[in-house]
C-alpha cells in the first residue's frame, strides 16, 4: 500500500479511558459474580449473566487534526465492544460464568509515525500520500 512513505493524514484514533468493565467475583479459581462499573444513564444496575448486549465499551474516539507523518503499516483496531457475561453449562451439568466481548465497530487504519517513537491509528480513509 504506502509503506515507508510519507503522508498527510486529517484526522486519528486517540484511545479512550471510559471508566466502563466487567468486574468479576473470584472463589476457587472460577467466576461466582459479574458486575457493571462505570457510569452514564446507560450502564444496567445489575449483570443478569443471559448474555445480554447491553453494555457498551468505547476503546477509541476519531479526532479532527492535520499532520504528516511515515505510514509503517495498517491494523484493525476495535472502536467499541459490548461486554457481555453468560451462563455456561458444563457437561456433568454445573454451571459456570463466562465473560466477553462482542465486537461492534472496526475500522482498517495505518499505523503512522508523525515524531520519534509516536505513533496514531489514521483510519485509511484519511490518508493521503506526499
Amino acid at each position: 500500500m504506502f509503506e515507508f512513505r510519507k503522508v498527510r493524514c486529517s484526522s486519528y484514533l486517540k484511545k479512550v479511558n471510559d471508566g466502563r468493565c466487567l468486574e468479576c467475583d473470584e472463589k476457587y479459581g472460577f467466576i461466582e459474580e459479574v458486575r457493571y462499573i462505570g457510569e452514564g444513564d446507560d450502564v444496567p444496575d445489575k449483570c443478569e449473566c443471559i448474555g445480554a448486549l447491553e453494555f457498551l465499551k468505547t476503546y477509541y474516539k476519531r479526532v479532527d487534526a492535520q499532520f504528516e507523518g511515515m505510514f509503517v503499516g495498517t491494523k484493525t483496531v476495535v472502536v467499541d465492544a459490548y461486554l457481555w457475561g453468560d451462563i455456561d453449562y458444563q457437561p456433568d451439568g454445573s454451571e459456570r460464568i463466562c465473560i466477553g466481548r462482542h465486537i461492534n465497530t472496526r475500522i482498517e487504519c495505518g499505523v503512522v509515525y508523525y515524531a520519534n517513537n509516536r505513533k496514531r491509528y489514521v483510519p485509511l480513509v484519511d490518508i493521503e500520500t506526499l
